[in-house]
């Protein structure tokens, strides 16, 4: 099975995301790539751990308004137990799932507090969901985390 690369325009248009910013996330996020330069002609691309890496620094600095040095420190602090733990990019896929538990469909949140001593975590695992009703539209979900 080969492993899926993508580049900077793919990972941009699957994630929503405008290109321009993608590539100042990828900047920022991850180490300059040896191959892929403005200089070179080659266009840098992403193994999902690394557009992951990204999409999450990108996240912090847009939805949480950390600074890039401070969400640099929250993605060290959280890759190698987001290694530990199993936890993958999936862009099969919904998107809004984003980082999925050990390949069981399971989201998991990870909650940021910022604490004078540095930063502290909480993560909550989705233990089941089930469908309880319908309104409208709309589908009436139970979770239990």
């Amino acid at each position: 099975m080969a492993i899926p690369i993508y580049d900077s325009r793919q990972m941009a248009r699957r994630l929503g995301v405008n290109l321009a910013r993608w590539k100042r996330w990828s900047r920022e996020f991850l180490p300059p790539d040896p191959l892929a330069g403005r200089q070179s002609g080659y266009a840098r691309q992403y193994y999902l751990d690394d557009a992951f890496q990204v999409f999450l620094g990108g996240h912090l600095v847009s939805h949480l308004h950390l600074s890039v040095p401070l969400a640099r420190q929250v993605l060290s602090d959280l890759t190698p137990w987001m290694k530990r733990e199993g936890l993958r990019f999936d862009l099969r896929g919904r998107m809004g799932n984003g980082a999925r538990a050990r390949g069981d469909g399971h989201p998991c949140l990870i909650r940021i507090f910022e604490r004078s001593e540095g930063f502290a975590y909480r993560v909550r695992r989705r233990l089941e969901r089930r469908r309880v009703g319908q309104e409208g539209d709309a589908t009436v979900w139970e979770e239990r985390w």
